[in-house]
């Protein structure tokens, strides 16, 4: 490792058994070390919302799995979008989950 000119690895063990390899900065990957702005977060956040909301729109009986495969995210993720819109008042669901439908609201 001091050969080609890295650092020396960290080991560590608590419970499991850990090695971290330091990259040298000049290698750093681009945008994945660093974390996204607020900002930009909030407003990508919002616009996949409103993508969704239009979804639901188009079709009122769209099931969280075809959201999901719609904007490749998970099941989980699409449920939490789907959970901020109703507390935000923008989404409604109508009737019992297997049988209902989602209302937007403006």
């Amino acid at each position: 490792m001091a050969s080609a000119g890295l650092k020396k690895p960290i080991i560590g063990s608590d419970l499991f058994f850990s090695i971290i390899f330091q990259r040298d900065p000049k290698f750093k990957l681009s945008g994945t070390d660093s974390a996204v702005a607020p900002g930009k977060l909030r407003k990508s956040l919002e616009k996949s919302s409103e993508k969704m909301l239009a979804a639901i729109w188009s079709d009122p009986k769209i099931t969280i799995n075809q959201l999901a495969n719609l904007f490749g995210l998970s099941g989980r993720a699409v449920e939490k979008r789907i959970s901020v819109l109703r507390e935000q008042g923008k989404l409604v669901r109508i009737g019992s989950r297997r049988a209902g439908y989602w209302q937007v609201r403006d």
